[in-house]
């Protein structure tokens, strides 16, 4: 008697058989993910797609990126080219020029442009800069020659939904100015948040150091209000300044804040944090 085959070809299985079979490989592998990545470097003029093929302008690759793309950002010094309120045009040397997070778009900074991998960033060894210091005479230590700078550097608004920006200095911020300009139905103040404005939005800062920034009013460093709950940590709030909050103020927020520390920063009514509600506290601040 023939033995024939124990186990049959797969095209005796009906079709159906098939069909089922397949769908339950796929559920024990999982589909396969390819990750989305833009690339930036100083002076890059490609389309982003590759470090070979860099592009140079951080909003625009932001602005092309969709939920849970990230923007791998190469060491240098970025300066805000479009209006907060109209990011689609280019407006160099603006003052309502600022780098706007997008709702589930990670921005990490540190690399120095030859990476394959997130964790081979070295953001100390990569300085990676967001300044709003537009003639680029910034003196250390003095606001004297920020007239011309950027009110802000970056703004959060609204539902960013998993959006986090790490590894990043944030410097020149100076929100010296009247009147406000509105984002995604808030309006954001030209004196409030030098360094970064969060309005009815929580997005991950992290890894940062935030520094000589300025308001006016409030936040000279950091301004959270409308119901924000950034989570900040492992951050750095130093040298920064303004009447209420030199490095953070916070109204009708709810502040998720670990690993800060906070320095030699001024404010006539509160140098570190200024709060109208009680920020949660995940672990002692230094200050």
């Amino acid at each position: 008697m023939s033995k024939g085959r124990l186990i049959p070809h797969l095209h005796a299985f009906s079709p159906l058989f098939k069909t089922l079979l397949f769908f339950s490989l796929w559920l024990v592998a999982g589909p396969v993910l390819v990750q989305t990545i833009r690339y930036v470097k100083p002076g890059g003029t490609g389309n982003g797609s590759s470090w070979a093929l860099a592009s140079g302008d951080l909003q625009a690759m932001i602005n092309a990126s969709s939920a849970n793309h990230q923007v791998w950002v190469a060491k240098g010094i970025y300066k805000p080219n479009r209006k907060a309120d109209a990011f689609g045009t280019l407006t160099p040397n603006n003052r309502d020029n600022a780098f706007v997070l997008k709702a589930d778009v990670k921005i990490y900074g540190g690399f120095t442009g030859t990476e394959t991998q997130l964790a081979q960033r070295n953001s100390l060894s990569n300085p990676t800069v967001l300044s709003g210091d537009f003639n680029g005479d910034d003196v250390p230590g003095s606001f004297d020659k920020h007239i011309e700078n950027a009110h802000h550097i970056v703004i959060s608004v609204g539902n960013v939904g998993s959006a986090e920006l790490s590894s990043f200095t944030i410097t020149g911020g100076y929100a010296f100015g009247s009147g406000s300009v509105t984002v995604n139905g808030q309006s954001i103040y030209r004196s409030y948040g030098g360094g970064i404005f969060v309005a009815a939005s929580s997005p991950g800062l992290s890894q940062l150091t935030v520094t000589a920034n300025a308001a006016d009013v409030r936040g000279g460093g950091i301004n959270n209000q409308s119901n924000s709950s950034p989570r900040i940590t492992h951050t750095t709030l130093m040298g920064n300044s303004a009447t209420n909050g030199g490095a953070i103020y916070n109204r009708d927020s709810n502040p998720v804040i670990s690993y800060i520390t906070v320095s030699n920063n001024i404010g006539t009514f509160a140098g570190g944090v200024s709060t109208a509600t009680t920020p949660h506290l995940c672990l002692p601040i230094p200050l």
